[in-house]
């Protein structure tokens, strides 16, 4: 699998922010199987009151595109529909001036377009895991 993501994230309150995201997964087209162009809008909530630092959990609402090949009869399809999701993550903010951003996370996203439109193998609700690297400024 070849994921490549990036995000950017800004602090609402003491317990909110907000965040936009892009993610390109290919699954293999070569084989026959699909490719995932999404773009999300994420509302993280932090109980602790210590935002982009410990435990948040939220939801994303987007937008994603499918390419692929179907396997049976071999013709191409593209289709884009809206996206509804969860998260669930843990992040630190590190060193000193606490600007080095490290995350994880898990979730579920939900893709809504007919499941007629493209081949059986697409999956239109998966898991989400979430590495993060990053710097806070």
């Amino acid at each position: 699998l070849t994921v490549y993501a990036g995000e950017l994230e800004r602090v609402l309150s003491p317990s909110l922010s907000l965040g936009a995201g892009a993610t390109y997964w290919d699954a293999g087209e070569d084989d026959g199987e699909a490719t995932y162009l999404s773009g999300d809008l994420k509302l993280r909530y932090y109980p602790s009151g210590n935002p982009l630092h410990g435990f948040s959990f939220g939801g994303s609402v987007g937008m994603t595109r499918v390419e692929g090949e179907d396997d049976v009869e071999g013709t191409p399809f593209e289709v884009t529909g809206p996206t509804i999701g969860t998260m669930f993550e843990y992040s630190w903010l590190l060193n000193q001036q606490r600007s080095f951003y490290m995350g994880i996370g898990a979730g579920v996203k939900a893709l809504f377009i007919d499941e007629d439109d493209v081949d059986d193998d697409v999956a239109l609700r998966y898991p989400t895991v979430r590495f993060s690297v990053g710097w806070a400024f």
